[in-house]
C-alpha cells in the first residue's frame, strides 16, 4: 500500500434514494492531498466464498460476483423484486449468498434461484416465494429465507428448505423480524432480530431470537442493542459455538456465546450519523459476517463500505470501497492505502 499518511477519514451517506452513499476521503502529506468522492452502493445482500477469494453483493435488481483476491468485478446478475405494495419492507435489495462450495450463488428478491457463476445462468428455482433475505448451511444442503411482510399486522415467516430438491423443511412465524436472518453452519438453529424495522416496537427492536430449526420453537432471546434502531445484523462464527451481532443506535459490534446467550466482548464498529437511511419505507439494514477462518469481521454499514476486523481483539483492519463500474479502494487505519488500476481516477488531487 501506498505509505501517505492520512488525518482525515470521512464516509457518510447521503442518498436516499438509490441506496447508495457517497464516501468521502480526504488523504493529507503535506503540500499533497487527495480528496475522493463518488457513490458507492449499500448492500444488505453479501456474502464471502468459503475460500475467502470472493464476494457476491446484491444491489437494485441485480447482484455483483467480485474477486476481491484480484480487485475484479466478474459479472452482473440481474434478479427481480417483489412488486411492493405495503410500507414495511425493510429494503429494496437483492439478497444474495454462495452455495455448493462457492460454485453457484443464490439470489432472492421475487423467488429464489441457483445460479451457475461459471455459466451466468439461472440453474434452478428453489421456490416462487419471495425472499427478503436468505442464508445457507455450510454443506449447502439447506437454506433459509424470510417472507417479510409488507404489513404491520402480519408476522414475517421465516422457512427453510432442502436445497437440492426445494422440499419445505420448516416453516414458522418470526414476528417482525425486518428479514434480519442467520442460518447456523449446520443448518439446526436460525436467528432472526427486529431491529430496524417500524413494525417491531422500539423495545424490542435490540433483541435477538434463537430458533430451532426442525420444530421451529424459539430457544432463547438475547437483549442486543439498544436505540431507537437495535439490532441491524446477526451472524454465526464459522463453528457456530457464538453469535455476532451490530447495533444500529450504539454503533458496537457484540459477541455472544451461543450456548449460554452471555456477552463475550464488544467493540465499536462504526459512528454513522445515519443509521435511519430508509429505502421505501423501510431501513436499510447493515450486514456483518466472519470470513471462513473465523480471524476477521467484515461489516458494511449505511455508509457504503466494508470494515475488516480483528475477531479476537476487535481492532480495525482496513475499509474496503467497492464502486459500481468495477473501482475500489482499501485504506487502513494508519492512512496506507491501495486502489485498483483506475482507482487514481477517483481523486481530486495529487497522488
Amino acid at each position: 500500500m501506498s505509505r501517505k499518511p492520512m488525518l482525515s477519514f470521512l464516509l457518510f451517506a447521503v442518498s436516499l434514494s438509490s441506496c447508495v452513499a457517497t464516501p468521502n476521503l480526504h488523504i493529507v502529506n503535506g503540500e499533497t492531498q487527495m480528496t475522493l468522492s463518488q457513490s458507492a452502493p449499500i448492500s444488505r445482500g453479501v456474502d464471502i466464498s468459503p475460500d475467502g477469494n470472493y464476494l457476491l453483493t446484491g444491489g437494485l435488481n441485480v447482484f455483483t460476483h467480485w474477486d476481491i483476491s484480484k480487485g475484479i468485478l466478474i459479472k452482473r446478475y440481474h434478479a427481480a423484486l417483489p412488486q411492493i405494495m405495503g410500507t414495511y419492507l425493510t429494503t429494496a435489495i437483492i439478497p444474495v449468498a454462495f452455495f455448493s462450495n462457492g460454485k453457484y450463488a443464490l439470489s432472492g428478491g421475487e423467488d429464489v434461484k441457483v445460479w451457475g457463476l461459471s455459466s451466468g445462468t439461472v440453474i434452478r428455482t428453489i421456490t416462487d416465494g419471495p425472499a427478503a433475505s436468505i442464508g445457507v448451511s455450510s454443506d449447502g444442503r439447506r437454506v433459509l429465507m424470510c417472507d417479510e411482510s409488507e404489513w404491520a399486522f402480519r408476522e414475517d415467516k421465516l422457512i427453510v428448505y432442502d436445497a437440492v430438491n426445494g422440499t419445505k423443511i420448516a416453516e414458522w412465524e418470526a414476528g417482525g423480524s425486518g428479514g434480519i436472518i442467520a442460518l447456523s453452519p449446520d443448518g439446526e438453529y436460525a436467528l432472526s432480530s427486529g431491529g430496524g424495522g417500524r413494525k417491531s416496537i422500539k423495545e424490542d427492536r435490540g433483541v435477538i431470537h434463537l430458533w430451532d430449526v426442525s420444530s421451529g420453537a424459539e430457544l432463547k432471546t438475547i437483549q442486543g442493542h439498544s436505540g431507537s434502531v437495535g439490532t441491524k445484523a446477526v451472524a454465526f462464527s464459522p463453528d457456530g459455538r457464538s453469535i455476532l451481532s451490530v447495533g444500529g443506535s450504539d454503533g458496537l459490534a457484540k459477541l455472544w456465546d451461543t450456548a449460554s446467550g452471555s456477552l463475550i466482548r464488544a467493540f465499536k464498529v462504526s459512528d454513522d450519523r445515519f443509521v435511519g437511511i430508509r429505502r421505501f419505507g423501510g431501513i436499510v439494514n447493515g450486514w456483518v459476517a466472519f470470513t471462513p477462518d473465523g480471524k476477521r469481521i467484515i461489516y458494511m454499514g449505511s455508509d457504503a463500505s466494508f470494515r475488516i476486523f480483528d475477531a479476537r481483539t476487535g481492532d480495525e483492519i482496513a475499509t474496503l470501497v467497492l464502486f459500481d463500474d468495477g473501482k475500489w479502494l482499501v485504506v487502513t487505519p494508519e492512512g496506507y492505502y491501495n486502489a485498483s488500476e483506475k482507482g487514481a481516477h477517483l481523486s481530486e488531487g495529487p497522488l
